[in-house]
């Protein structure tokens, strides 16, 4: 696609400039007319969303799952925002992919991120999660992850409860 054609376009040649524009963008886009359009799902991957500071359950609802995959690859091409939020960003059945690359360097909170999805299995060990403080419930009921996290520095977590509750197994941080 080739994003948003709307008079006034929440997002400007595919640049968001906060959270606020990435919401009217999803509704005009994914959300025009009332009904879910999964044209959206091509549009939404082409974003740039750089200076969005909180993204917390932006995707959180089984609408997006009609994406298969909902992708995101391009998300990474700067990093995110000082103290960017990513707190129940996915926290549903989405089959998301592309998120290995993001560059997430300066997200602060990675709360309940990926509960209660079900199908994301996504390789995020390489993420830079330095900066994260809170881990609470990311991979809470999310039953099918199963990936190595060995390698994050988790040095400034300052919770890590019910971080990953009814996981089968997953190779320790």
């Amino acid at each position: 696609g080739s994003g948003c054609t709307l008079p006034g376009c929440p997002c400007p040649d595919q640049v968001c400039a906060d959270r606020a524009d990435l919401d009217a963008y999803i509704v005009a886009e994914c959300f025009g007319g009332g009904v879910f359009t999964t044209a959206c799902c091509d549009t939404l991957q082409n974003l740039n969303v750089a200076a969005v500071l909180d993204f917390s359950g932006v995707f959180a609802t089984e609408t997006f799952g009609a994406c298969t995959p909902l992708n995101l690859t391009n998300w990474s091409a700067e990093p995110f925002a000082v103290n960017t939020s990513f707190a129940s960003m996915f926290a549903a059945n989405i089959n998301v992919a592309g998120l290995e690359n993001w560059k997430t360097e300066n997200v602060v909170s990675m709360s309940r991120m990926f509960s209660s999805n079900d199908v994301f299995n996504g390789n995020i060990g390489g993420w830079d999660v330095s900066k994260v403080t809170s881990f609470q419930s990311l991979f809470m009921d999310a039953r099918s992850f199963n990936q190595n996290l060995s390698n994050w520095n988790v040095a400034k977590v300052t919770t890590m409860m019910g971080m990953m509750d009814t996981l089968k197994k997953i190779a320790l941080i």
